[in-house]
């Protein structure tokens, strides 16, 4: 009996886990794969705030500019570049509503990568994402968040 139970509560958690996958396989979006981080200040805010980082921090603005910062459609698409390892990164920022923003860590590419973006969240299990992620939230986005600190926003 005890066995039967194993197996059926196995068989159930293998079947979610593939569910789970099939969804985050096919998710919709242009950036389905995009961390997304949500930053109590308005767009602009945001924008204004990125942009004196990037000034301030010589070591993530890309060097020279070889993707220009700016709207497109929906989102405000923003580059920085890794100095010691010459590694591109691309972030947008969306309203969410008059006070929030979406900031998200769309991907990052080599910068003599013949290939296209890796996306942040381009691997299903989460310690192959971790790493990126984590380089991008100490380089990048803890600035952000200190400046808005700094602010007293």
């Amino acid at each position: 009996m005890k066995k039967k139970l194993f197996i059926i509560t196995l068989s159930i958690g293998l079947i979610g886990l593939f569910l789970y996958y099939l969804a985050w396989l096919f998710s919709p979006g242009s950036y389905a794969k995009a961390e997304r981080y949500v930053v109590p200040v308005s767009e602009e805010v945001l924008i204004t705030i990125i942009n004196e980082v990037k000034a301030e921090h010589p070591e993530i603005a890309p060097q020279p500019v070889r993707y220009s910062d700016g709207k497109h459609t929906h989102w405000h698409s923003t580059y920085f570049q890794y100095q010691d390892n010459r590694q591109h990164i691309h972030t947008w920022t969306r309203k969410k509503n008059k006070t929030h923003t979406t900031f998200a860590f769309v991907g990052y590419k080599g910068e003599n990568s013949m290939e296209g973006w890796i996306a942040a969240n381009a691997y299903f299990w989460w310690w192959k994402n971790a790493k990126a992620k984590r380089r991008f939230e100490t380089r990048i986005l803890h600035k952000i968040k200190e400046k808005i600190k700094v602010r007293g926003l």
